[in-house]
């Protein structure tokens, strides 16, 4: 099936391109079917992918995270979006939802119900990719200026480094915000 086929590779990509975005932490419900006959029950997911031709989807937002009271709800501009286009077509839709949740534990299908379709697709139309690296994330550590120096190996500084981007901070942020959690200081 359709979903056999592609869903391992949409959602390993979708993954990355959450992680390269600070969102390593975000969670929902994908469903990928290649029926528009609702297979799989695409609609009633937070994000769903249905088949409109091939290697084409229509891109659906907006299900319940739970998969009841309310369906997905089809994004019209995206309905032939290519597969090969799927980080493009979902980064400003992952911006957005950053910069714009009201809690860090807003559920990305009820952002997209809260928004509505009509402000999703004005945000895709207006947003330059690559962006995302200039919005700050409302929830997240504010920036750190350092006053010292700390010494640690250069595997580690890698390490935090790596973690520090997965997360959309800088390596100081994420250290004082990990040591801070680690030691109880407010």
């Amino acid at each position: 099936t359709e979903a056999e086929r592609v869903q391992p590779q949409i959602n390993a990509r979708l993954w990355a391109l959450l992680c390269e975005m600070g969102l390593s932490n975000t969670d929902f419900v994908t469903r990928t079917t290649g029926c528009p006959n609702g297979c799989a029950r695409p609609y009633m997911a937070e994000l769903a992918f249905v088949g409109s031709g091939p290697d084409m989807y229509q891109v659906w937002v907006g299900g319940h995270p739970a998969q009841s009271e309310r369906t997905a709800v089809e994004v019209p501009s995206l309905f032939k979006m290519k597969l090969d286009d799927l980080e493009t077509t979902m980064e400003p839709i992952f911006a957005m939802y950053k910069t714009q949740r009201l809690a860090a534990d807003e559920a990305f299908g009820n952002f997209c119900y809260r928004v509505g379709v009509p402000a999703i697709e004005e945000y895709i139309a207006k947003y330059e990719l690559g962006s995302w690296r200039a919005m700050g994330d409302p929830f997240g550590p504010e920036a750190v200026a350092t006053d010292a120096t700390v010494g640690i190996t250069s595997d580690v500084l890698a390490k935090v480094e790596e973690e520090a981007s997965k997360r959309g901070y800088d390596a100081p942020t994420l250290i004082d915000a990990l040591l801070r959690e680690a030691l109880a200081i407010e």
